[in-house]
C-alpha cells in the first residue's frame, strides 16, 4: 500500500503530538521495537533500551516524562492497515528483506568497480557516484519487494536535510548565478572543496595521495570475488 495516498501524511505523523524531527526519530524506534516485540511491554523495553544507548538523542523522553506505552499504542492505532504486524515479531523477516536489498546494491556497484561501504541500510560512495547509487537503491527496493513480497512498492523518500543543503556532484562543477546570468560567486561549499582539492594537487596531503593512487590501482572485481569472478549473463 502507498501510505502517502491513504491520508497524504508522513508515516511518522501522529495526531495530538508536536511534529518535530525529535519525535520522528523516537517514532522510528517505536516502530522498530514494536514489530520485533511480542507484546506492548516488550516494545516499551525495546524503546528504553535504544534510548539508553543514545542518551544524547533520546534522553528527553525521561526529562519530559513521556508516557511510552501511550505513545506506542497511539502509533499502532495510527497504522490500522498494518496494526496486526505490531507485537508480532515480524521484524526479523523484514530485516532479511533489507539484507537482500543491500546485497543487490553492493553486487551491482562491485561489478561496475565502484567502491562502496555499507552502514546498516545506508551506503557510502564517491560523490560523483551519488546519483548512480540513488538509482540503484530505488531499483533494488522495487526488485526485491516484487520478488519477495510479490507487490509493487512506492519509494517516496523524505530527506531530513533541506534540499538547499544537498550538493550533488554536478552542482559542484558549476557556478551559482544569482542574477541575470552573471556569475556572482562560487558557493561557500564549493569554495571549501576547491581549497582542499588544490591542496591535494600541491602535495599538502602526501599520505592521502599515496593511498588514493593505490586505491585506484586495485582491481575491485578480482579482490571482491577472488579467483572466481561471477559468470556474466
Amino acid at each position: 500500500m502507498d501510505y502517502w495516498s491513504i491520508d497524504g501524511k508522513d508515516p511518522y505523523w501522529l495526531s495530538g503530538y508536536e511534529q518535530t524531527e525529535t519525535l520522528r526519530g523516537l517514532l522510528k524506534i517505536v516502530l522498530l521495537a514494536s514489530i520485533n516485540a511480542k507484546n506492548l511491554e516488550g516494545a516499551v523495553k525495546g524503546v528504553r533500551y535504544h534510548a539508553n544507548k543514545d542518551w544524547e538523542r533520546f534522553g528527553w523522553i525521561y526529562d519530559e516524562k513521556v508516557d511510552l506505552p501511550k505513545v506506542i499504542e497511539d502509533f499502532s492505532n495510527r497504522h490500522q492497515p498494518i496494526k496486526q504486524t505490531f507485537f508480532s515479531g515480524i521484524g526479523v523477516q523484514l530485516q532479511n528483506i533489507d539484507a537482500q536489498i543491500a546485497e543487490v546494491v553492493i553486487e551491482e556497484l562491485s561489478l561496475n568497480q565502484v567502491p562502496v561501504l555499507s552502514i546498516h541500510d545506508s551506503f557510502l560512495v564517491t560523490r560523483q557516484n551519488e546519483e548512480y547509487l540513488e538509482d540503484i537503491m530505488e531499483r533494488a527496493i522495487k526488485e526485491v519487494c516484487q520478488r519477495v513480497v510479490g507487490t509493487e512498492v512506492s519509494n517516496r523518500a523524505k530527506r531530513n536535510i533541506e534540499k538547499g543543503f544537498l550538493m550533488p556532484w554536478k552542482r559542484l562543477k558549476t557556478f551559482e548565478f544569482e542574477r541575470a546570468g552573471t556569475p556572482e560567486k562560487i558557493s561557500g561549499y564549493w569554495g571549501e572543496q576547491m581549497v582542499w582539492v588544490r591542496g591535494l594537487e600541491e602535495g599538502k596531503f602526501p599520505e592521502y595521495a599515496r593511498r588514493l593512487k593505490h586505491h585506484r590501482a586495485i582491481e575491485w572485481s578480482r579482490n571482491y570475488f577472488g579467483n572466481n569472478p561471477p559468470i556474466q549473463p
